[in-house]
């Protein structure tokens, strides 16, 4: 096999590769003699054949293979030869091939670029430290105060007022007819609570027990249940009982309930926890504010044939978004899904326009996808399945979500799996790297932080 370098332009490589017939040849014996141990011909006992006959039925058989695997051992040879890396497949072309008169290709590279080591000590970061103030305390407090609330009946003859729970049978009809779903015996609805559709409650301030109402209300017009949206009802309702909330102390009985000892604790738990969710948003505030750090100071060349990729991506989702958006503006519901006029800006963009910002947005990619895989690869960076599991939990928190449904889930999906071991290995690059750099801290009241999150 004789191997030479045809071109070296950037990161491109090309190279030329002869093997001579007599080296066909020799692949195609070995392949033929392995055949030979298995095989079953007329008139031989399995595996007994001479060679020529195999050769006869089965020689013309394996020269795909041969040419195959030639180029395989071609390719690989250039790699080990030349110590390369391809940042994608290499395009392989065979300019002429024949058992008699050997093989001739080229084979096509694109190399990773060089990428220096970054210095991460010449970066900082402005990092915003939350303080937990006493009012988030008191917040959750209340909140959890109210969760462990009580009933008390209400004894004494008087009128419902907001906050009061009354305790109702009902009966809805549209156009005199009942519906489903629109009756309830013995329901306690809070006054103000907003539980029924708007304007109920209201018809039953001042109401006392015994008595009967009739409400008068309109369905909402973007109401779930289509059969009744905008129409007009009227529910009978009886006032069977009238109750008064009563929320739990905020003790160590409540800390009780909650797990912890003392109320001591509880508070230091609030704490935590607020401290916990803030780092989480930190982190991704840091995280853009390091990868744009890294925009500017990392320089070296792009490989083309990723930057191609990315771009055939972008564009392809793009057009995808634009497709999307039509639909809804046929429908007229684009705001009922949460599309404003950033999003139709971007529909109606220009091609030319939209390939020129995809452009930008595929180098910034491509830049930061090589330049984490250099420092994985030069620091050992791997995942384990703490890694992963530390995704897992966090994702679990910032979703409300379980984190054995979340196991279950990305155990049925292959391609989830991936994406999720994805990001547990860019937490951890992004971990070493957050380690490294210096940060000017600030600190900021949790309610300050998530109005300047919001309006970030």
């Amino acid at each position: 096999m004789e191997i030479k370098e045809l071109s070296k332009e950037g990161l491109k490589r090309s190279y030329s590769v002869s093997i001579s017939a007599a080296e066909l040849e020799a692949e195609k014996a070995k392949k033929l003699q392995s055949i030979a141990k298995k095989a079953t011909i007329d008139g031989f006992r399995a595996g007994k054949a001479p060679l020529d006959k195999v050769e006869a039925q089965f020689g013309n058989k394996v020269i795909p293979e041969v040419l195959e695997d030639s180029t395989n051992n071609a390719v690989d040879k250039i790699y080990a030869d030349f110590k390369i890396e391809s940042v994608s497949a290499p395009k392989v072309n065979v300019k002429d091939f024949s058992m008699e008169k050997g093989l001739e290709l080229t084979v096509d590279v694109e190399l990773f670029p060089e990428i220096k080591e970054v210095d991460f000590s010449k970066i900082t970061l402005n990092k915003k430290v939350v303080d937990v103030s006493e009012k988030e305390i008191n917040e959750s407090l209340e909140q959890m105060a109210n969760y462990y609330k009580s009933f008390e009946d209400i004894t004494a003859a008087r009128a419902a007022k907001s906050g009061d729970v009354v305790v109702i049978d009902f009966v809805g009809k549209v156009d005199g007819v009942e519906f489903d779903g629109g009756k309830g015996d013995d329901f306690p609805l809070e006054l103000g609570s907003n539980m029924f559709i708007p304007g109920f409650e209201e018809q039953l301030l001042g109401k006392k027990v015994g008595e009967k109402a009739e409400v008068k209300v309109p369905f909402p017009a973007d109401y779930h249940a289509k059969h009744l949206a905008g129409k007009d009802s009227i529910f009978e309702v009886s006032i069977k009982k009238m109750q008064q909330v009563k929320k739990a102390p905020i003790d160590d009985e409540l800390a009780k309930k909650s797990g912890f000892n003392t109320l001591a604790e509880l508070k230091a738990d609030i704490v935590k926890k607020y401290q916990e969710h803030a780092e989480l948003l930190e982190k991704n505030v840091l995280k853009k504010q390091l990868i744009a750090e890294l925009q500017k100071t990392a320089d070296f060349e792009m490989p083309a044939t990723l930057l191609e990729n990315e771009k055939e991506a972008l564009w392809k989702e793009f057009q995808h978004f634009k497709d999307h958006m039509k639909a809804h503006a046929e429908k007229g519901d684009m705001a009922a899904h949460g599309h404003g006029d950033a999003d139709m800006l971007r529909a109606n963009k220009s091609d030319a326009d939209a390939k020129a910002e995809q452009e930008v947005e595929a180098k910034k990619r491509i830049k930061i996808a090589l330049l984490f895989n250099s420092i994985a690869s030069k620091n050992a960076i791997k995942i384990e399945d703490k890694d992963i599991q530390e995704v897992l939990s966090q994702e679990a928190m910032m979703y409300g979500r379980d984190v054995g449904s979340m196991v279950a889930y990305y155990q049925n999906d292959k391609n989830a799996m991936r994406a999720l071991q994805s990001r547990a290995l860019e937490n951890k690059i992004m971990s070493f790297m957050l380690d490294k750099v210096k940060f000017n801290e600030s600190k900021i009241s949790f309610e300050d932080y998530t109005k300047e999150l919001q309006n970030n």
